[in-house]
């Protein structure tokens, strides 16, 4: 987490500066209280001088009160840049996982990480660690004043800090298996809230709400009673220190009371280091509190570092042509084989068709020339470059994967095709004409909003804002897995002619090719079942 907590060297120093100047002028004030308190018992009091001494107090006070809003403002500017940095890089790295290591965790889990442990680090770790200097340089302070008014009484200050500063180390391993308790819980619950939520209409059907009142009941309850408990273990922490800190704010007081007895303090140093106390007592308790929660994040904070950790030992930035070879291709779904010692060439700007029953491993195929992730045997290589060398990013600048099941986002058309892309009239033209969305734009538009959540748009409209989306940024090589299935016998016509004509290499799997496009192929597969 260092990256995220001193992500600019300059910012944290200028931090820093702010609690120290902080601690200072709080310090600080102890002197003015004792000067003035001096003032008034002094034999050459004098009214008009005293009126002079109680306004610069109350200037100084003034300007110290700036500072500590001051400081703690640029707290939260700077925390909340930290925490955006850590969102952002595990959001990237969620986005850049391939498939199959996308698919070991379910999406509700990714979002209980977005949502739930980001939040938590910020408050519970980040928050802390930015805090910690100030509480420091605040207890230093406090504590560099008490020396200059009276050594004996500091000296106490500081040996009975130690007992203070043991607490967090003691409740360590506790705080780090609450935790683990909570992670765990929540994103149980948010997996269970998602499958419920997305089973709706099943859920509807049977009648069945008091199995999934009753399910979501129990996990919730699970969830919030380690929530509970994680809660009930930091106010113990808390307490302790607070119970420590409150015998040292009471012992300050008591100790300086006795010595002004005896005549060696005078009254106003005794008020000074009542206010010292406190300059005492905050930080160290404060600090005794964040110190704990912070060592009881460290199993959060380890698993959000290995989200966040990327590997750059593959090959990028190189130029594809649209030439993919197999070799020997093995691919197995546990003790299922799928595709058995498969090989084949696709060359540069052809096209070709593959054909099979169900389960003779098409879909299966396409996947992995999509750089999936998925374990196999064998070779597969892009422009003589073996897949398992090349980066995520260099595959998909030149490979795009058009599943059957294809998925629109919240926004326009325009923008579901652009996808992020610079807009380009002709070529995105191009691409709603051999689509087969010219009718759907006529009627609605390009600026027509769509909505997976809301159904605003027809399954086989939902597949060719995926085509037009694949036609747009003119991949070198398109793989396209049924994307006609769904369409009326003249749009599927309409469309399989029009891909054909695509100046890129292409990979269809479609079961209901037009009688006439097969010779039109510049290459046909015929897939079969591995024990066929």
């Amino acid at each position: 987490m260092k990256k995220y907590l001193y992500w600019s060297k300059g910012f944290y120093f200028l931090l820093l500066f702010l609690a120290f100047l902080d601690a200072v002028l709080e310090a600080g004030i102890a002197l003015v209280i004792e000067y003035l308190v001096n003032n008034i018992s002094s034999d050459s009091f004098d009214i008009t001088t005293f009126i002079g001494y109680g306004a610069a107090a109350l200037g100084y006070a003034v300007i110290m009160i700036t500072c500590f809003f001051g400081y703690n403002s640029y707290v939260a500017w700077y925390l909340n840049k930290a925490v955006k940095r850590l969102s952002d890089d595990v959001f990237s790295s969620l986005m850049e996982k391939n498939t199959a290591s996308f698919q070991e965790n379910n999406v509700s889990s990714y979002l209980s990480v977005l949502m739930n442990d980001c939040t938590r680090v910020a408050n519970q770790y980040l928050g802390p660690m930015l805090s910690l200097p100030g509480f420091i340089l605040t207890y230093l302070a406090a504590l560099a004043m008490s020396l200059y008014i009276n050594w004996a009484i500091a000296l106490f200050l500081l040996a009975f800090s130690f007992l203070v500063f043991l607490v967090p180390y003691f409740f360590n391993k506790p705080m780090n298996l609450r935790n683990e308790e909570i992670q765990k819980a929540f994103s149980n619950l948010s997996s269970q809230y998602q499958n419920f939520l997305q089973g709706h209409d099943v859920v509807r059907s049977l009648s069945a709400y008091d199995y999934v009142f009753e399910k979501e009941s129990r996990s919730s309850m699970k969830a919030y009673r380690a929530a509970f408990r994680q809660s009930r273990l930091s106010l113990g922490v808390s307490s302790l220190s607070s119970l420590l800190t409150t015998v040292l704010q009471i012992s300050v007081i008591v100790g300086s009371g006795i010595i002004a007895s005896q005549g060696g303090l005078a009254f106003g140093a005794v008020l000074a280091f009542i206010q010292l106390a406190n300059n005492l007592y905050n930080p160290l308790s404060s600090f005794a509190t964040s110190v704990s929660s912070i060592k009881g994040m460290s199993s959060v904070n380890a698993s959000l570092l290995t989200l966040t950790t990327q590997e750059f030992s593959k090959k990028d930035k190189i130029e594809l042509d649209g030439r993919l070879s197999v070799q020997d291709l093995s691919f197995s779904y546990g003790e299922k084989e799928i595709i058995s010692h498969f090989s084949y060439s696709f060359e540069p700007g052809k096209k070709y068709l593959i054909e099979g029953e169900s389960g003779s491993g098409k879909s299966t195929l396409l996947r992995l020339l999509s750089d999936s992730g998925e374990p196999y045997v064998g070779t597969i290589e892009a422009s003589g470059h073996d897949y398992r060398d090349l980066s995520f990013k260099t595959v998909a600048s030149a490979v795009y994967y058009c599943e059957q099941t294809s998925r629109i986002f919240p926004g326009t058309l325009k923008e579901n095709v652009l996808f992020g892309s610079p807009y380009d009239d002709g070529k995105f033209t191009k691409a709603i004409r051999l689509a087969g969305l010219v009718d759907f734009v006529k009627e609605r538009g390009t600026d027509t909003l769509l909505d997976p959540e809301l159904n605003s748009s027809s399954g086989g409209e939902t597949q060719r804002i995926a085509l037009a989306r694949a036609i747009y940024h003119e991949p070198k090589i398109l793989l396209l897995d049924e994307i006609t299935s769904g369409l009326d016998e003249m749009t599927n016509r309409s469309i399989q002619e029009s891909i054909l004509g695509l100046p890129m290499t292409i990979v269809f799997v479609c079961h209901n090719v037009l009688p006439s496009l097969p010779k039109q192929f510049d290459g046909t597969l015929e897939m079969r079942k591995c024990n066929d």
